[in-house]
């Protein structure tokens, strides 16, 4: 299972791919404090609606079942920033069978 670490670089990555392709044809990839700052602007600038979904968010937990610093960083800037995106965090479900019944 990839670290917590690398699945906030990767959202990052995404976001900045589909928002400004552009970031994608940079030499050095810039840090993951700049890349916050980066999709934070992104986003901020985005004229179209825009929904992020983290589908099993429980795997961005760390060992200790706390939030890594960087996704505490992450999730506090989007939080005091001003955009129109809405972050989805959608908890781990158990199996549903036939009926709605748990599996």
């Amino acid at each position: 299972m990839p670290s917590s670490y690398t699945l906030l670089d990767a959202l990052l990555a995404y976001i900045l791919n589909d928002l400004q392709p552009q970031q994608a044809e940079r030499r050095e990839a810039p840090s993951t404090k700049e890349r916050i700052r980066l999709v934070l602007q992104a986003i901020g600038e985005a004229t179209k609606r825009l929904v992020i979904l983290v589908d099993d968010a429980q795997v961005l937990l760390e060992q200790d079942g706390e939030l890594s610093l960087g996704w505490q960083h992450f999730l506090g800037e989007v939080i005091e920033h001003s955009h129109q995106a809405t972050f989805v965090d959608e908890p781990l479900s158990p199996p549903v069978g036939p009926l709605g019944q748990k599996a």
